[in-house]
């Protein structure tokens, strides 16, 4: 992860690599023209005016369809651009909620609102249940039991 100070701002400019293609970072990040140099960004979504917006997703992955790299972020950086790379990783890699979240806390720090867990655990809820109700799903047999937003959130934002 990369921390810097901004020349006469209040707050630090940090950025760090999730993927090859991917970072993430906060508003300062997004603005300074020698860390955007220096991590060869090829564009940037803003997350901070439209956190339901699904073509945020596609404008990643068409961005690391041709290897370019993309830069998510959003004001403080630790909330709405981390859950919009958890959800890219979800739907567009194919990870569970869990191995998601664990790959950008190693990489970054995250502070996730309540309400923008919630969005995951329903993402997380729904992809499940597609799966198990697939005729090739996964776990055929099983069904969804009412404690597995709480068993999510638990385990994986430690509440």
């Amino acid at each position: 992860m990369e921390l810097a100070h901004s020349a006469g701002a209040a707050s630090s400019t940090v950025i760090s690599k999730v993927t090859d293609y991917i970072y993430v970072g906060n508003l300062n990040a997004a603005y300074n023209g020698r860390t955007l140099c220096r991590n060869n960004i090829d564009s940037i979504i803003d997350m901070s005016s439209a956190p339901g917006d699904w073509s945020r997703l596609k404008c990643i992955n068409a961005s690391t369809e041709k290897r370019k790299r993309v830069l998510v972020h959003c004001r403080d950086g630790f909330s709405l651009a981390p859950m919009c790379i958890i959800q890219y990783l979800m739907v567009k890699q194919n990870m569970r909620l869990i191995a998601a979240y664990e790959l950008l806390r190693a990489k970054y720090p995250v502070n996730i609102k309540e309400c923008h867990q919630n969005v995951l655990v329903s993402l997380e809820r729904s992809i499940f249940f597609h799966m198990l109700a697939s005729p090739t799903g996964l776990m055929p047999n099983c069904k969804l039991d009412s404690t597995f937003a709480g068993n999510v959130l638990n385990n994986v934002f430690k509440v």
